[in-house]
């Protein structure tokens, strides 16, 4: 890949990383408001709950995994401006 195609993608990665963050401070907001899943009853608000927090470490997951990509890319861009 040429230099400025790694900083594309870097770019691109780090936009989606952060929409990432946006996505998991929503939801980790809207889980923990218990006020919030008072709308459902005591069964659904438990399953509303699960299936929240799930999403949440999900994306907490795929955030880290794109920084990591990031970590990646960037070190073979200084790779090329070394060689």
């Amino acid at each position: 890949m040429k230099p400025e195609q790694i900083r594309e993608l870097i770019n691109s990665v780090l936009q989606d990383a952060e929409e990432e963050e946006i996505g998991i401070s929503l939801l980790s907001r809207h889980y923990q408001n218990q006020s919030e899943l008072a709308f459902f009853n005591e069964i659904d608000r438990k399953a509303v709950f699960q299936i929240l927090e799930k999403l949440s470490k999900d994306s907490q997951r795929h955030k880290q995994m794109l920084d990591e990509l990031v970590d990646y890319l960037g070190e073979k861009l200084n790779e090329q401006r070394i060689s």
